[in-house]
């Protein structure tokens, strides 16, 4: 991602309905997880400018992680009480990242070109009984210049995902679509844009806060999804929806 991305993120993540519908169901997922979360150690790795991080700072330890300086500056500029870290998988990363009991790699994996590899080393260094909590964008119908300027290698089907998680010393305790019922909006927008050849929105992609009312609308119905997804946790855990705009996977270090 570029400067100007991490600064539209920065400006808009608080209150477009792509983001807070994102946050209602991540926090949702991680909620179901606990009965006291004192004393839990919560990293976002790839934290961005750290909104996500935001949701949580009253509940758990939480660390930010992030390859970017500039998506750092910008997110200890914003939340200078949680704690933010520029770096990969090394030194002082592993660290936290070895005493995490949630970890959560929230559309990451699609920016890394060797994805398996990085995954790999990723839960090699979890702690046994640790929670990693996936998302990524889903289908390469839906590849558009979004994807391009925003440096994805890939866009994963549910398929793909799986195969990655079943090679690693997890258990899947949830893989599914989502962003389901806003698909065939994403699908015309993306298709418009591919024929333009230019993203819809701002910074090179297509996130444009609608007005106040669309907006609401759009996270209204997108977080509305959380209560299917946390019923789903270890009763199917691949469900057998066809599509959505992104896949979402909680799995635990064994």
């Amino acid at each position: 991602m570029t400067p100007a991305q991490f600064q539209l993120h920065a400006k808009i993540e608080d209150s477009h309905w792509w983001f807070v519908g994102r946050r209602y169901i991540i926090q949702s997922l991680v909620d179901s997880l606990f009965r006291s979360k004192h004393d839990k150690i919560l990293i976002d790795m790839g934290c961005g400018t750290g909104g996500n991080l935001s949701t949580f700072r009253g509940e758990f330890d939480c660390t930010g992680i992030d390859l970017s300086s500039d998506a750092i500056l910008l997110a200890k500029k914003r939340f200078p009480t949680i704690n933010f870290i520029c770096a990969g998988l090394e030194e002082e990363a592993c660290v936290c990242i070895e005493k995490a009991d949630v970890v959560l790699l929230l559309d990451v994996l699609e920016h890394i070109r060797n994805d398996m590899g990085f995954l790999f080393d990723l839960v090699g260094r979890l702690k046994k009984g640790s929670h990693l909590l996936i998302t990524v964008p889903a289908e390469m119908a839906l590849w558009s210049p979004h994807d391009d300027f925003h440096g994805h290698f890939r866009r994963y089907s549910k398929n793909d995902l799986f195969d990655m998680l079943i090679a690693l010393p997890v258990s899947i305790r949830l893989l599914s679509y989502y962003n389901i019922w806003l698909y065939p909006a994403v699908k015309i927008i993306r298709s418009f844009t591919n024929l333009t050849g230019k993203a819809w929105g701002k910074a090179e992609t297509d996130l444009s806060v609608p007005p106040k009312f669309i907006n609401t609308i759009l996270s209204l119905i997108f977080s509305s999804e959380s209560r299917w997804l946390i019923n789903r946790i270890d009763q199917h855990c691949v469900t057998k929806l066809p599509f959505g705009v992104s896949l979402i996977a909680l799995v635990r270090k064994e």
